[in-house]
């Protein structure tokens, strides 16, 4: 059986991303990206009785956050967020 020759493979030493910035010639922004893992690690490390800035799809507004269950944030005032709809959590 005849030895198969070596294929050259050249060596990739940055990070390639080339859908990262641009969809369908668009300019996508960031912010409209929900990176769900950093979120969760977000809301396990959270401080409650805390105000925080919640970024959804659309709109951003502050809350003050004194618990959670399983599917939602608990605000001060009673209200339930859904963690589904929140795209970012900055703490104030």
């Amino acid at each position: 059986m005849k030895e198969i020759p070596k294929v050259y493979v050249n060596p990739l030493e940055k990070n390639i991303s080339n859908n990262d910035n641009y969809s369908y010639g668009k300019l996508m922004d960031r912010n409209s990206i929900r990176d769900e893992r950093e979120l969760l690690n977000k809301i396990n490390d959270m401080n409650f009785n805390t105000d925080y800035k919640i970024k959804f799809k659309d709109y951003s507004k502050v809350y003050n956050i004194i618990g959670k269950t399983s599917n939602n944030l608990v605000c001060s005032d009673g209200g339930l967020i859904k963690i589904s709809d929140i795209y970012d959590i900055l703490e104030i």
